[in-house]
């Protein structure tokens, strides 16, 4: 059981700790180093609140329940459909971002590519693992995983902090800091494996929280990390600037290496940016694909995994295609979707659990309270970033 225990906190943790963070610290840096922080850590623990509630309702169903599923049997049909769509708009949102980061990346490494051709060389190889099926996508995903953390990060964390300068660290933008609340959620969207580790963990409530909140503790204390390290050496503005990378939707290890322009930290970067878009678009597709095999009840035929195969990625390539700073828009996306998908339906979900509940308590719905202010809010800043309120502070850097 221990082993068990082990394998569901590091399942949390990978889970958690994706390509999101290449686009985190392009938006996070405006509003700077520790205001980023406070965002941080208050989102990571309303989502460790919300998967908490996701354990309890699961529990309270029984049997083997995904969060449709869920949200069937405790807010109807309604809640059903709600949850259907939201989950699809999210996947599809994480998607187009991981083409595009991977695309950025690509095009950064080979400059002479033709920008038409290279959405395709990041989607042909990767969506062909994903048509083999998840077996295939295991063996790749572990060689990636070891790639991304093992080397890529580990050379980052070794040569990147003798780099570090306290003055930009020291920036400071709260006027910002409601406008990062989108993509900060996005990198604590574990939730997709909550179903699956309560049966791995055989119902044991108590192992499960504390495999919930060791796993996302780890993804909150390297994105810490992460972000220490891109805000102390990237400046807020410049040629080579956060600012610009947010304007141009790039990611974060491109202002980073075109800063220190070494070697060892070149290659580190584009490991762990590499590697971080392929295990996470991996994840992803696969989630996407499978969910239209079963929600449309295609058969697995070859004829019926081409069809899921167009249906999920057509749509995220014609996205990809249109628009130049598509990562950073897609992650913003993705947030508003987990906040929704994530955050509001698990709280409707726990509102409706049966007497006696926690959530019931004075307390218990004082948190569900602040949790559903909190995500709501998330959603306000992306409705206002979409109608242009995020474009007087952009402006003020670019002067």
């Amino acid at each position: 059981m221990k082993s068990r225990f082990f394998g569901a906190v590091l399942l949390v943790a990978g889970t958690a700790i994706g390509s999101g963070m290449l686009g985190m610290p392009v938006v996070t840096g405006i509003a700077g180093f520790y205001p980023s922080l406070l965002v941080m850590f208050f989102a990571w623990a309303f989502l460790l609140l919300t998967s908490f509630l996701m354990v309890d309702v699961n529990l309270s169903i029984g049997g083997e329940a995904n969060i449709i599923s869920m949200a069937k049997k405790t807010l109807g049909r309604t809640g059903e459909i709600f949850s259907w769509i939201s989950y699809l708009f999210l996947l599809y949102a994480l998607d187009v971002a991981f083409i595009a980061g991977g695309s950025k990346i690509l095009s950064d490494l080979f400059p002479t590519l033709p920008s038409m051709i290279v959405p395709l060389l990041i989607l042909l190889p990767l969506g062909f693992i994903i048509f083999l099926g998840i077996k295939a996508v295991d063996h790749v995903n572990r060689f990636l995983v070891i790639g991304k953390l093992g080397i890529g990060y580990a050379i980052l964390i070794c040569f990147v902090p003798p780099h570090v300068k306290q003055a930009l660290l020291s920036h400071i933008d709260f006027s910002f800091m409601l406008f990062t609340l989108p993509i900060v959620i996005e990198g604590f969207g574990f939730h997709t494996v909550v179903s699956s580790l309560v049966s791995y963990l055989h119902r044991d409530v108590i192992k499960l929280r504390w495999a919930l909140t060791l796993g996302s503790f780890i993804a909150l204390i390297v994105y810490f990390i992460w972000e220490l390290l891109v805000l102390g050496v990237v400046p807020v503005t410049g040629e080579v600037s956060l600012i610009k990378a947010y304007v141009t939707g790039d990611v974060s290890t491109s202002p980073l290496i075109n800063i220190l322009k070494t070697p060892i930290i070149s290659t580190g970067a584009i490991i762990f940016a590499g590697f971080s878009v392929a295990t996470a678009f991996l994840g992803v597709s696969l989630g996407l694909f499978d969910f239209f095999i079963d929600g449309l009840k295609i058969k697995r035929t070859f004829k019926g995994k081409i069809i899921a195969y167009l249906l999920t990625f057509v749509p995220s390539l014609i996205f990809v295609y249109t628009s130049e700073r598509i990562f950073i828009v897609a992650l913003e996306y993705a947030g508003t979707f987990v906040a929704i998908i994530f955050g509001l339906i698990p709280i409707l979900m726990a509102s409706k659990l049966p007497k006696p509940s926690y959530w019931h308590t004075k307390m218990g719905r004082g948190l569900l309270i602040a949790a559903a202010l909190f995500f709501i809010l998330v959603i306000i800043a992306d409705i206002l970033n979409k109608f242009g309120y995020v474009q007087p502070i952009i402006e003020q850097y670019l002067k």
